[in-house]
């Protein structure tokens, strides 16, 4: 069984590496059997436009319905100058009902008084301010505060 490689690499018919004749030949006719000739093309030109005529007026139609009515039903379109456009303020009054009772009676008062603001009421609205940045520096303490607990919650944790 044991062979030697080199007197079978001596004996091994020579290989110029060229097709027998007729290869090709035979090739392409194995694969027109198998597969057909070229594609077919569409035998005449009017089925190709009569193709496209219908996709055209089937997106025309599909289009003209979507855009004749609106996305949601009951919506009403309304013109744009009959509208006014309020942007939302933040004030204290959505921070706390004490803060919404204190604005209500300096905005009564502002819009009561027939002399426009005066002294006094001026003086409150500063007051008013006063405690209002107060309030900053406490919650900038706190989250400072809360801050340096994480902080040292971090650090625990990793040691």
């Amino acid at each position: 069984m044991a062979q030697d490689l080199r007197k079978l690499m001596r004996n091994r018919p020579e290989d110029t590496g060229a097709l027998p004749a007729g290869h090709e030949a035979r090739f392409e006719a194995r694969l027109a059997k198998e597969f057909g000739s070229e594609k077919q093309k569409l035998k005449s030109p009017w089925l190709q436009w009569a193709v496209a005529a219908v996709l055209i007026v089937g997106l025309g139609i599909f289009g003209w319905n979507n855009i004749g009515t609106p996305a949601i039903e009951g919506v009403e379109m309304v013109a744009v100058d009959n509208v006014t456009i309020v942007e939302k303020q933040v004030t204290m009054a959505d921070i706390s009902p004490e803060l919404k009772q204190i604005e209500n009676f300096y905005k009564t008062s502002i819009n009561v008084a027939e002399v426009g603001p005066t002294e006094v009421i001026l003086t409150a609205q500063i007051d008013n301010l006063k405690f209002r940045l107060e309030l900053l520096f406490k919650l900038k303490e706190k989250l400072k505060e809360l801050k340096n607990q994480n902080d040292e919650q971090f650090n625990s944790i990793q040691a």
